[in-house]
């Protein structure tokens, strides 16, 4: 296989994986307000929630970076988010 082939191949793969996390957020935040208007939150809360997403965020990305990548590599690791991804939105649906 040529480094030109393992490149686009890994482009594609790099988009399929980052197109998933990015329509969900996507969705959220366009959401957002009628969400925080349902769930009647203040807008103290709603700050908390964000910044309790950053810190898990930042948290879960070192993890993933620093010990789950190196040890299952990168084709196995994004599979695997890409089938929890699918089915979170699903189940957070259901759980309203």
């Amino acid at each position: 296989m040529t480094d030109q082939k393992i490149y686009i191949n890994a482009f594609i793969s790099a988009c399929i994986s980052i197109f998933i996390p990015l329509f969900v957020w996507g969705n959220i935040i366009a959401f957002l307000p009628w969400l925080a208007n349902e769930l009647n939150l203040l807008d103290s809360s709603l700050g908390f929630l964000f910044m309790t997403f950053a810190l898990m965020q930042i948290i879960v990305s070192q993890i993933s970076g620093r010990i789950i990548i190196p040890k299952l590599g990168s084709k196995k690791n994004a599979s695997t988010r890409n089938v929890s991804f699918c089915y979170m939105p699903i189940c957070i649906w259901i759980s309203l």
